[in-house]
C-alpha cells in the first residue's frame, strides 16, 4: 500500500489492524528477500575475492604492542 495515496488510505481507515498487518508483511518480505539477496552476495562473491595477508596497517599474528622479543644487537 502507498500510504500517499489518499483514497486508499480512506478506504482501508475503517480496518486499521488489516492495514497496519499488511505494512508488517510488505516490511517483513521486504527484510527477508534483502537477507536472502545478501547471503547470495556473500556466498558469491566470497567465493571469488582471494584471501590477503594483512595489510599496513593491520595486525599479524605475534607482533604490535605487548609482544616480548629478543634483545636487539
Amino acid at each position: 500500500m502507498d500510504p500517499t495515496d489518499q483514497r486508499h488510505c480512506r478506504r482501508a481507515a475503517g480496518h486499521p489492524r488489516r492495514l497496519v498487518r499488511s505494512m508488517v508483511v510488505a516490511v517483513d518480505n521486504a527484510v527477508r528477500t534483502s537477507s536472502n539477496e545478501l547471503a547470495v552476495a556473500i556466498d558469491e562473491f566470497a567465493k571469488s575475492v582471494p584471501r590477503r595477508s594483512p595489510g599496513r596497517g593491520q595486525r599479524q599474528s605475534g607482533s604490535g604492542p605487548g609482544v616480548q622479543r629478543g634483545p636487539t644487537a
